[in-house]
């Protein structure tokens, strides 16, 4: 990712192999797709790399929707990390909540996309080396830095149960307009956020008949404002 919303450089995970530990299941949130929108989360994962400010280097999976189906990328992203498929059972009883604090062996690759580095799983594997990662605690769960309420839709099929469900993520919102649609916010530098701010955000404001996308890109650009100020004021996020 480029920017981070905030205005301070965000260091992508850099190519990794060794013991990683779950420390976050995103919150649902609303992706476009070949069958139209389908909520989805991530699953994060921190990795034994220390950054510069005495944290861990962290690692986003792929979106996944909340299936139990044999083909979803959920079901095959847990075969791959518990080395094995689920059990009918096991499927039934799953919780993405239980799975933070689970540990595994990855391998993490870069991928550069218009002079943008962006980290990868590549591989995921049960970690069997009887010392396995553990969270540092310093990594914030998303839902523990955002504000805001979003509802879960049934996205069809088999559904498993997904408690991190309810905070959206602005940073996280699509851009659907303009030179940087199909971007998500975090992804853009402050300059081309503060374009939206100020040539977008005052006429999609004042349109009495907004599309649900319009919605959501209003309340990140609002609440990315709002963050601009309380920084400028030093005020604690």
């Amino acid at each position: 990712m480029k920017l981070p919303i905030h205005g301070k450089k965000f260091t992508p995970c850099p190519e990794y192999k060794g013991k990683a530990v779950c420390v976050d299941v995103t919150p649902l949130r609303l992706y476009e797709t070949k069958d139209g929108p389908r909520e989805k989360f991530k699953f994060v994962f921190e990795v034994d790399l220390e950054r510069p400010d005495g944290g861990r280097h962290a690692v986003w999976s792929m979106p996944m929707t909340l299936s139990n189906h044999e083909n979803s990328n959920l079901m095959k992203f847990m075969k791959e990390w518990t080395g094995q498929a689920l059990t009918r059972e096991e499927q039934e009883l799953l919780d993405t909540e239980d799975l933070i604090g689970r540990p595994a062996e990855m391998v993490v690759i870069n991928d550069f996309k218009n002079g943008v580095t962006y980290a990868n799983i590549k591989l995921i594997m049960p970690d069997k080396s009887g010392n396995p990662l553990k969270p540092s605690s310093k990594f914030v769960r998303t839902k523990d830095r955002q504000a805001g309420v979003v509802s879960a839709s049934s996205t069809g099929g088999h559904q498993v149960p997904h408690r991190a469900v309810g905070i959206v993520d602005h940073g996280m919102v699509r851009v659907h307009t303009g030179r940087h649609k199909g971007q998500e916010l975090r992804e853009l530098s402050t300059e081309a956020v503060q374009g939206l701010v100020e040539h977008w955000l005052p006429i999609a404001a004042a349109n009495d008949r907004p599309t649900d996308e319009d919605k959501r890109l209003v309340a990140a650009l609002e609440w990315w404002q709002s963050k601009q100020i309380k920084e400028q004021e030093n005020c604690p996020y």
